[in-house]
């Protein structure tokens, strides 16, 4: 794991560290808040010109937002097991 702004800019002028990410269930929780960014549909892109756009869900689609799946999950893992 590590910048996904692996630059010159930015590789020129500061470290930049990675690393293995090695436990499967941290692979698994790494993987399913990447999923639920990338399936954000309250997000904006940023296009190779520059220019931003909003995420439009598809028509009928319920909006879904990445931030709220990833703090509905930290809500559950906070929460007192019996």
């Amino acid at each position: 794991m590590g910048s996904a702004d692996l630059l010159p800019r930015n590789l020129d002028h500061r470290l930049e560290a990675v690393a293995p990410v090695e436990d499967p269930r941290l692979q698994v929780r790494l993987g399913a808040a990447l999923d639920a960014l990338l399936e954000d549909t309250t997000a904006w892109e940023l296009h190779s010109d520059g220019t931003w756009k909003k995420v439009v869900p598809k028509k009928g689609e319920q909006p879904r937002s990445g931030q709220a799946v990833l703090m509905r999950s930290a809500r559950r893992r906070r929460r007192p097991r019996a």
